[in-house]
């Protein structure tokens, strides 16, 4: 259990993170200018970035196949993209996100219990995961360009979008929070402290641009995680996440 000491608070801090990311305007705001850029064209390499951007901020692959990658997957359905290409491109985003996201259970799991740093962890798996995006990514463009998108319907992409504006107060500074974590991780400071920066960020900001939440539920938000209800069902699956008690599974399991 000694061992597992670190690892388990920076799942805390983690669950933590993420649900104030959430409820601050943070992934919201993500979120709506990753599907600002879709365009009928460049529509597989955009579900690419765009599970790779969700997939790292929530640090879940999981999550952002089953909620933004069904949403995708239904836009590309319409477009006339290959089922497979589709999937392909939402899978590979979202693996490729959780394995780099230094908010990833796994990932810190991983490098906590046999005592390596973070950064170091995550820059040896960049030597395989990095070039097979790269890949990925190429033959995307080149798929995408060479596609015929006479027809598109983007009825449930704009209905997401419509309820990420009405729930949230979308903000360019609710970004920089992430901005901040970002920085501090290529600069190797400790993950703990870091993280813990993020959060203050995220809460001063989450003030900042979300009135219709007072500090104290942001701080319950911490504690039991977020419950919004948007009357979108993808979006509520992907903002109701994080929270503390959302990593006791997690914990238990390395106690145990």
């Amino acid at each position: 259990v000694r061992l597992g000491i670190k690892p388990i608070l920076i799942l805390m801090l983690i669950g933590m993170l993420i649900a104030i990311w959430m409820v601050g305007g943070t992934i919201p705001t993500i979120l709506s200018y990753g599907f600002h850029w879709i365009s009928p064209q460049y529509f597989l390499i955009s579900a690419l970035v765009i599970t790779v951007l969700v997939s790292t901020f929530t640090g879940s692959s999981l999550t952002t196949v089953s909620t933004v990658g069904v949403a995708l997957f239904g836009v590309g359905t319409a477009i006339g993209v290959h089922p497979g290409l589709a999937a392909g491109m939402i899978v590979s985003g979202a693996v490729f996100g959780d394995k780099m996201s230094p908010l990833s259970d796994t990932t810190n799991f991983a490098s906590g219990i046999v005592e390596v740093p973070l950064p170091k962890h995550i820059q040896h798996i960049t030597w395989t995961t990095v070039p097979s995006i790269v890949i990925t990514a190429i033959i995307a463009l080149v798929i995408g360009m060479n596609g015929n998108h006479e027809s598109v319907n983007y009825g449930e992409i704009q209905g997401i979008q419509d309820a990420l504006k009405h729930t949230f107060n979308l903000h360019v500074l609710t970004l920089l929070s992430p901005l901040l974590v970002l920085i501090f991780s290529m600069r190797r400071v400790d993950v703990l402290p870091t993280l813990v920066l993020g959060i203050v960020t995220a809460i001063i900001t989450g003030m900042i641009t979300q009135h219709e939440f007072t500090l104290s539920q942001l701080l319950g938000v911490l504690q039991s995680g977020p419950a919004v209800e948007s009357g979108n069902k993808v979006i509520d699956a992907i903002v109701n996440k994080g929270g503390l008690q959302s990593m006791m599974f997690s914990i238990s399991l390395i106690m145990i």
